[in-house]
């Protein structure tokens, strides 16, 4: 069961990261499109540098938990 919840959980986040990357880049290529090349630019690479982040950081931490639980197994 809890696992099945944290898979939704996971699921759900990374529906919305692509709703938010989506529109991130849609915006940035409107107003690129619009004559605004610069904050078309500024927030595209945002949204992308954004996105990145998040995800890096997130495999970072659940390999530290994995490794911390592993550890915490061998010793008990």
């Amino acid at each position: 069961m809890v696992v099945r919840s944290q898979v939704e959980e996971s699921r759900r986040g990374q529906n919305y990261g692509l709703m938010i990357g989506l529109t991130g880049l849609i915006v940035s290529l409107v107003l690129a499109y619009l004559g605004h090349d610069a904050v078309g630019g500024i927030i595209g690479g945002s949204t992308l540098v954004g996105l990145v982040t998040v995800f890096v950081v997130g495999r970072t931490k659940q390999r530290e938990e994995l490794q911390r639980k592993g550890n915490n197994e061998v010793e008990e």
